[in-house]
């Protein structure tokens, strides 16, 4: 059952002995003519902040998907022109990290690129800690930063989302309206970055910033965190979203984003945030959550993540709140 679902999906499935001997974990590839919102997978939590690195989540674990936070600053450390530190809190303890700033994660990530070309597609959230609005850490230099640090043609951005939909007048539309999702196969070799940090409800939030005037400029995607004052709905209508961020409690609200042919990636929340136990696993893809992000990311003593169910139903394309 498990390895059926899988073959769908794309979800690892370890050999015995593998990450004993350092060997890559073989894992089922996803069907090339998949769409990309219909592609259920597993991503790491907070991926600087394990004993493995980025790359080895990668090589090794099998994972398709990490997640990097970012600050502007670090206590003792001075800020980087146009690069941000990646640690989890301002705490001595907690502000490790496998690579101390933006620019070093995304280094992994290409190196991973570029051993291995044809990947399957790359999706790396990166989560903004702070305001965009300091010198040398504003939208433009985050999105210099995201594109020098990757293999060129490797990025694939908002922009290029719209070159694939000449008739579409928003990226919603390019994906739920005049045409849809690339398939897996379109996307393979690409890394998409999606930012999250807050939501777009108000002009001043860090990701309404981020998007600005001209938001089909941007490098990265955004994904808005739901709340019971920031719905779906209303974050939607810009038409610039077509990524949903979602804590435990928001999990039932991935149906909803599923139906309008828009991608959720969920997380536990509290202090770890992974879904790091099995039955809130369970719940998010009952839920239909697009990606999963676990800190569990050794599938041989955790093999629970390694199951995917199928997701819901989808009636035809009705794309909600346009």
């Amino acid at each position: 059952m498990v390895g059926a679902a899988c073959a769908l999906f794309g979800c690892v499935a370890p050999a015995a002995s593998s990450l004993e001997a350092g060997a890559p974990v073989a894992a089922s590839r996803p069907d090339d003519g998949l769409p990309y919102d219909r592609w259920h997978q597993k991503s790491v939590h907070n991926a600087y902040d394990h004993m493995d690195s980025i790359g080895d989540q990668l090589r090794v674990h099998g994972f398709r998907s990490v997640e990097i936070d970012i600050h502007e600053g670090k206590l003792g450390a001075a800020s980087i022109e146009a690069d941000w530190w990646v640690y989890h809190v301002a705490i001595p303890g907690f502000d490790d990290s496998s690579c101390a700033t933006l620019s070093a994660c995304l280094e992994q990530i290409d190196a991973y690129h570029r051993e291995v070309p044809e990947h399957d597609v790359l999706t790396v959230f990166i989560d903004v800690k702070d305001e965009l609005e300091a010198a040398g850490h504003r939208p433009r230099e985050l999105d210099a930063r995201v594109r020098a640090s990757l293999a060129a043609g490797a990025l694939f951005e908002p922009r290029d989302m719209l070159r694939r939909c000449p008739k579409a007048s928003s990226l919603r539309d390019a994906v739920a309206g005049s045409c849809s999702w690339p398939t897996l196969g379109e996307l393979r070799g690409r890394v998409l970055v999606v930012l999250t940090g807050g939501d777009v409800c108000s002009r001043d939030a860090r990701l309404s910033t981020y998007l600005g005037e001209h938001p089909d400029e941007r490098a990265a995607f955004v994904a808005p965190r739901i709340s019971e004052t920031c719905d779906v709905a209303s974050q939607a209508r810009s038409g610039e979203v077509v990524f949903f961020n979602l804590d435990g409690d928001s999990f039932h609200q991935a149906r909803t984003i599923g139906r309008a042919h828009l991608v959720s990636r969920g997380f536990g929340g509290g202090w770890r945030g992974g879904i790091d136990d099995h039955e809130q696993w369970v719940d998010a893809l009952e839920a239909g959550v697009n990606i999963l992000a676990t800190d569990r990311i050794d599938a041989e003593r955790d093999p629970w993540t390694n199951g995917f169910a199928p997701p819901p139903p989808r009636p035809a394309r009705n794309v909600a709140g346009r």
